[in-house]
């Protein structure tokens, strides 16, 4: 039988750095110290993934240094707390947001929250509506004004949304003009 503390240290942090957050807090850094250790480690937390699950809670408990963040079908993360995080990930430069009810009241307070943010990709049920009768100008001028909020975006995606093409003309004139 194989011992896992005899792998070397950074076979380790490999295999560690594959494991969604929620398995790295309730799993993996309770196994041994050793682990705990490289599991504590800011480079463990630069690429979070939240995909496929529902690990809202502990969004707010990593540190700032995030660089990349993905969520994905987290129904559980909320406006307010997208809100409260948003303030501390002030290094944040790539950002997805697929398949999350969240409102643009929480989009604009990341693009004015993450000003080294370069590339936004918001896919799916990504807003909360007004109603089902809505125009579609309306829809334009809300994804207008979150992209006002992102000025140093290199690379933007928005899939599965109410935008026009008037709307997305509007967004990449604002863009091209603010870069």
């Amino acid at each position: 039988m194989r011992n896992w503390l005899d792998l070397p240290w950074d076979v380790t942090v490999s295999i560690l750095s594959r494991l969604r957050a929620v398995e790295i807090l309730e799993s993996a850094q309770k196994v041994c110290m050793p682990w705990r250790n490289i599991c504590k480690d800011p480079l463990m937390w630069l690429t979070i993934d939240m995909g496929m699950g529902n690990d809202g809670d502990y969004v707010e408990d990593i540190c700032g240094g995030i660089k990349r963040l993905r969520l994905v079908s987290c129904d559980l993360i909320f406006d307010k707390g997208l809100s409260e995080v948003a303030s501390k990930l002030t290094l944040l430069e790539e950002l997805e947001i697929s398949l999350c009810h969240l409102s643009d009241t929480s989009i604009k307070v990341v693009g004015r929250s993450c000003p080294l943010l370069k590339s936004f990709k918001l896919n799916g049920r990504w807003s909360k509506y007004k109603g089902v009768d809505c125009l579609p100008y309306e829809h334009d001028e809300e994804a207008l004004a979150r992209a006002g909020t992102m000025s140093g975006l290199h690379h933007l995606q928005l899939f599965g949304n109410r935008l026009t093409n008037y709307g997305f003309r509007k967004i990449l004139t604002y863009v091209l003009s603010s870069s």
